[in-house]
């Protein structure tokens, strides 16, 4: 009783009781839909003309005293209004190393906007940045790197509305549902069951949210919201009717599963 307290009610069953999740328990219980949707996707089918048209936007999710990670997530978005996830690093850094991982990023996408969650630490990151402007950072190596996303930074606010059904996590599902994104599962062919590469981590957290980590999750999330706020491609997201699967409706076996089984 004193572990079901310390960790849940739902991780209790699922870890001690062996009880498999049901759709009823994830938050977007139609990503895999989407993969399966996607299952032939490649990064590399879309010539460099069509992508130049495509506006690009990075969310941060930064490491704390509670999960020692950062993840760095860019979402281009399509003028057919389709969410493209373009790139996924994780890793555990310091704030100088987490600012290389971003310049090196923006060297190549120019992201639009950067987002990074506002809090104490997610601040300072914010600040130091700022506060170089396009002049350099010292890295402890000896390496003195360009911040020339400085002016594209702002900070995000996560409160009640990452359960909003319109602009939330919630809604993100509802994307899934009408296949909203162009997932390149075909990129990931070739993977180990147990990946640990940004991409495989973002499958596995975005399939079981919220009962695993979820740094790629938020770091996704920011994306997508940014994307929503300030996209020329986009205007206010039309949220449709959820496709839920009946009681009777067998889960048929998607791409995921052959992934991670």
């Amino acid at each position: 009783m004193k572990r079901r307290q310390e960790i849940g009610a739902i991780a209790f069953a699922r870890g001690f009781q062996q009880r498999a999740y049901s759709q009823e328990d994830l938050w977007f219980p139609n990503f895999r839909y989407c993969c399966d949707a996607n299952e032939k996707v490649s990064l590399r089918d879309f010539p460099a003309k069509e992508k130049v048209l495509w506006e690009t936007f990075a969310g941060v999710d930064l490491s704390s005293d509670r999960r020692p990670g950062t993840v760095i997530y860019l979402l281009s978005v399509r003028p057919d209004r389709k969410f493209v996830p373009r790139v996924i690093r994780a890793g555990k850094w310091t704030a100088p190393e987490t600012i290389a991982q971003m310049e090196e990023v923006d060297q190549v996408h120019r992201p639009r906007i950067w987002r990074v969650e506002n809090n104490a630490y997610q601040q300072s990151l914010i600040d130091i940045s700022q506060s170089l402007g396009e002049g350099g950072l010292k890295l402890p190596d000896g390496r003195v790197v360009n911040v020339s996303f400085a002016s594209r930074l702002l900070a995000f606010t996560t409160g009640a509305q990452k359960a909003d059904p319109m602009r939330g996590l919630p809604a993100m599902d509802v994307e899934f549902a009408n296949v909203g994104w162009a997932i390149p599962m075909r990129d990931r062919e070739g993977h180990p069951e147990a990946c640990s590469c940004g991409f495989c981590r973002w499958l596995r957290e975005m399939e079981r949210y919220p009962h695993l980590t979820d740094d790629t999750v938020m770091a996704c999330y920011f994306a997508w919201d940014t994307a929503l706020t300030y996209s020329k491609y986009l205007q206010a997201p039309v949220v449709q009717e959820r496709r839920e699967l009946s009681r009777e409706e067998p889960e048929p076996e998607g791409i995921l599963e052959r992934m991670f089984r």
